[in-house]
């Protein structure tokens, strides 16, 4: 067999061979570190230009190199990093190259593809084996993104009203709950519209939806970031007014709440409502249970006054 022969056979069985003199001058590179080195002609230069060697060969010669594990680096890529075997060859050597196994996740990086390898190479199965794990990876790192993100909306749909947008019953007492047990002063709001069933029964239901998402857009433009708005279901829904302590601000909040429901529907439709609020100030001990029932006290004042407007809950404290 012919050097060219030779080099043909182990172009396909060692693709990332060199075939070198006795002086460790390359004659023959694999295709595999061709394209490592991005095509340059290695022919004619030495081993130790091309590769920088293990720290521990000094002054290498092919009887020094021989039968040794090498660890390598491409002087020109020296993310590059290979394990070598060099063997005696006629008046020369063959030395067979692999990449280092902390390196094998990174050869799509280097341009390499599986069918760079001989099919009898160990690495190709290596290769699958982490082909496999990455995409296992990106459909693991996937469903948990989706998980996550179905875990965020099924929180949100626990305490958000579907209509509305509005928090649902379920958040405004967990609010209650969290206000009442740390003291904070807020006014609670009672919020009903007027004449909803006529909506319904003269425009029809979609109507009446439209009527309830204007009436929560108009209650969230009355009130703060930091105020609850809630639908308690039906056309009823419930406003906590944070770290208020005066009447005066919360007629001032029902002024507005007032105006702006008035205006919340176009043309021929007329929405109006009425309010009912208490201050947890009044209380020495206010429990979610008692200023919704005062609130709901006001609040049918308010009907009974004539609608469309506002009555504070001024009985004793308790």
């Amino acid at each position: 067999m012919t050097g060219a022969d030779t080099d043909v056979a182990l172009d396909r069985l060692m693709p990332m061979h060199l075939r070198l003199d006795a002086a460790l001058t390359i004659r023959h590179a694999g295709p595999v570190l061709l394209k490592l080195a991005r095509s340059q002609d290695l022919t004619g230069r030495g081993l130790t230009e091309f590769f920088d060697l293990d720290e521990r060969v000094a002054h290498p010669t092919v009887e020094r190199l021989a039968g040794r594990r090498l660890n390598l680096a491409l002087r020109a890529r020296p993310e590059v990093r290979l394990r070598g075997l060099l063997a005696p060859y006629a008046d020369g050597a063959i030395m067979n190259a692999a990449p280092a196994l902390s390196g094998l996740d990174r050869l799509r990086d280097h341009g390499l593809e599986l069918s760079d390898f001989a099919a009898t190479d160990a690495l190709v199965d290596l290769l699958f084996l982490i082909e496999a794990r990455s995409l296992t990876l990106l459909e693991a790192r996937d469903m948990v993104s989706r998980l996550e993100e179905a875990r965020r909306t099924a929180e949100s749909q626990a305490v958000t009203d579907s209509l509305t947008g509005l928090s649902n019953r379920r958040a405004l007492n967990e609010e209650l709950e969290r206000l009442t047990g740390r003291g904070a002063p807020f006014a609670l709001m009672r919020v009903d519209l007027d004449d909803f069933k006529h909506i319904n029964d003269t425009f029809g239901h979609a109507s009446g939806d439209s009527a309830l998402r204007a009436a929560a857009r108009a209650l969230l433009q009355a009130t703060r970031r930091d105020d609850t708005v809630a639908r308690m279901g039906g056309d009823e829904f419930v406003v906590l007014l944070a770290d208020v302590t005066s009447p005066a601000r919360v007629e001032r909040v029902a002024e507005r709440v007032l105006s702006l429901i008035r205006g919340a529907l176009p043309g021929a439709y007329r929405l109006s409502c009425s309010l009912g609020s208490t201050l947890s100030v009044q209380y020495t001990r206010p429990s979610p249970a008692r200023l919704l029932r005062d609130a709901d006290v006001a609040l049918y004042a308010a009907k009974a006054a004539g609608r469309d407007c506002h009555k504070m809950f001024r009985g004793a404290a308790a």
